[in-house]
Order: C-alpha cells, then sequence, then structure tokens
C-alpha cells in the first residue's frame, strides 16, 4: 500500500512538471506540494496559486521624498492572460522620473537542501506577462529583463535621496556583476493591442552559497517606460545541481 502511495504521489509531480502551473491547481487539492521535501539539490516550482509562495518584491531606483507620486503597487494577483488559470506577482507604478528597477527575490536555505559553502549551478527559468509591443516603445522606454543569485539578502540602501538596492543589477540596459540581462518584454505573437501574453526566460547560473547555506534568486525588470506600466512574474523553476 505504502508503495502505491508513494508511486501515486510520483506520478503527480511529473503532471506538474510536464504541464507547468495551469494544471497544479487541481492536482494541489488532492496532495500539499507546498509542504512536501524538496528534492535533493533543490528542484522547485514556484505556480503562486494561493500566495506568493515566499517571493518578496521592491522597487529600487526612486525618490525617497517622492515615493507616493510614482503610484508603486505590487500584490499576488490573477494574471490577465485569455485562456489562462495562473495567478503570479503584478508590480506596476503610474508614472516614473527616471528608470525604474522593479524586482522579486526568494531565499533559500538548508531547509531547501543547500549546503553552506558548496558551489552549485543553478538553472532558472520563468515567465512574464506582458502587453508591450515592439512598435509601442521608443528606444529610451524599453524594458530589459533580468536575473541573478546572490549569497548576500537582496535589500534596500539609500543613496542621495535615492532608495536603491545593495546588489550590482547593472546600469540601464546593461549586466551587472550579480544580475544579467535575459532580453526584452516586447511580445512575440505580433499584437499590437493591449492584451497580455506570455514570455519565457532561461539562464544557468552559478554561486556559492554562504556560511548559513543560503542564497537568494532575484529577477527584475529595468524600465525605461515613463508613463503607467504593470508587469507580471509567474511560473518560476529553480533547479540546483
Amino acid at each position: 500500500m505504502r508503495n502505491k502511495i508513494l508511486f501515486t504521489i510520483l506520478v503527480s509531480c511529473l503532471v506538474v512538471i510536464t504541464n507547468g502551473c495551469e494544471n497544479k491547481d487541481e492536482i494541489s487539492k488532492k496532495y500539499d506540494f507546498d509542504n512536501m521535501n524538496s528534492l535533493n539539490p533543490p528542484n522547485k516550482l514556484y505556480c503562486m496559486i494561493n500566495n506568493n509562495e515566499g517571493w518578496t518584491y521592491d522597487f529600487s531606483n526612486v525618490s525617497v521624498a517622492d515615493i507616493k507620486k510614482y503610484g508603486l503597487e505590487a500584490r499576488h494577483s490573477k494574471i490577465p492572460v485569455k485562456g489562462s488559470s495562473r495567478k503570479g506577482i503584478m508590480m506596476k507604478y503610474t508614472v516614473a522620473q527616471d528608470n525604474i528597477f522593479m524586482y522579486i527575490t526568494k531565499k533559500l536555505s538548508p531547509k531547501d537542501d543547500l549546503k553552506p559553502n558548496k558551489k552549485y549551478k543553478v538553472r532558472l527559468s520563468f515567465d512574464i506577462a506582458t502587453n508591450q509591443s515592439r512598435d509601442k516603445l521608443s528606444a529610451k522606454d524599453r524594458v530589459f529583463i533580468k536575473a541573478g543569485i546572490v549569497n548576500e539578502e537582496p535589500k534596500e540602501r539609500q543613496k542621495k535621496g535615492l532608495k536603491l538596492i545593495n546588489i550590482d543589477t547593472g546600469d540601464f540596459g546593461c549586466s551587472g556583476n550579480d544580475m544579467r540581462i535575459l532580453g526584452d518584454i516586447y511580445k512575440t505573437n505580433g499584437t499590437k493591442d493591449e492584451s497580455y501574453q506570455y514570455k519565457s526566460f532561461e539562464t544557468i547560473l552559478d554561486i556559492t552559497t554562504n556560511e548559513k547555506g543560503e542564497a537568494w534568486i532575484i529577477i527584475g525588470a529595468d524600465s525605461g517606460i515613463k508613463s503607467k506600466f504593470t508587469l507580471y512574474f509567474t511560473k518560476i523553476r529553480v533547479v540546483f545541481s
């Protein structure tokens, strides 16, 4: 009987991995995947069905004194892609004086089977939902998707009245020491309307965990858009080896 139960759970896991986040909601009603032990080394799929699943979010390169003027907002949300039931993290602002960096981050630790001071190769993949078409934005209004993994917690720092981040995300349009550019947010289906489309990204990263066995995944959008802008992050997969 025990072997049968284990086999059933393994088959269900394969369904999640194969079909992604669209089917995980139905399976989660039967099996509590959020509380299952991860594989060793960690192999995580974050679909954010009911909540952010430990992912936090923030904005960088904004004026501390004028922060309310930006209309910054971030929350767990249903994603407005036609025919999709997915959920994720919505981030938006209504106006910008300069480039804004919006980002999400997730801490992994020995609770996730990481070891202290150990080198790992990490395969990171994720989707965004975007409604921006190529001919809609000028060159200076581009938005670059960046990702990285670090062994210190990404958090706010302030300099000359600006709210910044303590890691090197790179200048606008450039990779940094801690994050690399993976692409832009333009839709690939050719539509020019306001409809949202999923766009996928993937990269291989290297990390050595700190003495506590900690590492932080960080995914962000470096935006040059000065008017209202909304973006969604979802279906994040992290595989350590």
